[in-house]
């Protein structure tokens, strides 16, 4: 539906939802209770990590066609400027639980979004840079999308009880995988439309304009997902006070 744009894509899908829907309120012993979706904390936890992997995917899927398209790279030279990001990535992946473990995730997540929003922000006043600035900048991102994923992923085990961890981790790994699925359709739809509007980037191209303001909304996105995490935080605070009185 997103990627061809047809209505009738959607309707169609919504069908088999409410299928499921009616069969895990309806059996007696479903394979997914219905529940678990009444975990408010769960559900938003899942609901974040649904647009953090959304959002995180960009990282992938527009980075080379970035290249390609306004520095001009060729295919092996794209992926080139990329390894660092990816051995980075790689080599922090271990630090970042450790972090968590140490610091706990809201250090981690409050890291990883700096790490992320600081990336999209230079992306996209930077998108016409040369490509040895690019790879620097997808240092910041890379990092970034992992700790967070630790730090996300976390979170949400921990407003699980026992017996539903093993369905309530395979619906977020789900979760993610339907998330960056949707997100690639959205963004080549978005690159097929292009952008004259001048938001953020000083070179005015259309190429380069598309890319930047692309980047410029994930880094507001970001800050969206930021400013939802310290509120949960704040309220969950506020009910361990009041218990505690």
């Amino acid at each position: 539906s997103i990627t061809n744009g047809t209505l009738l894509l959607a309707v169609g899908s919504a069908v088999p939802l409410g299928l499921f829907i009616f069969r895990i309120r309806s059996t007696s012993e479903p394979f997914i209770e219905s529940q678990l979706f009444k975990n408010k904390a769960y559900t938003i936890g899942l609901a974040m990590a649904f647009l953090i992997s959304g959002i995180g995917v960009s990282l992938y899927f527009l980075s080379p066609l970035l290249l390609a398209e306004v520095q001009q790279l060729p295919a092996n030279w794209s992926g080139f400027f990329m390894v660092p990001a990816a051995v980075a990535s790689a080599l922090m992946g271990r630090k970042g639980g450790k972090l968590a473990d140490t610091k706990g995730n809201p250090f981690l997540f409050f890291t990883a979004s700096g790490l992320l929003i600081g990336c999209f922000f230079l992306l996209a006043l930077f998108t016409w840079a040369s490509p040895v600035f690019i790879a620097a900048f997808l240092i910041l991102g890379n990092v970034g999308q992992t700790f967070m994923m630790v730090a996300i992923s976390n979170s949400v085990s921990m407003t699980l009880a026992k017996k539903e961890e093993g369905v309530g981790m395979g619906l977020l790994a789900l979760m993610n995988f339907l998330s960056t699925a949707m997100a690639v359709g959205v963004y080549g739809k978005v690159i097929d439309l292009g952008s004259q509007s001048h938001w953020l980037s000083m070179n005015v191209e259309p190429n380069v304009l598309t890319y930047s303001n692309i980047f410029f909304v994930l880094a507001i996105l970001h800050l969206l997902v930021l400013a939802l995490y310290v509120g949960l935080a704040k309220v969950k605070q506020k009910k361990m006070y009041a218990k505690n009185m």
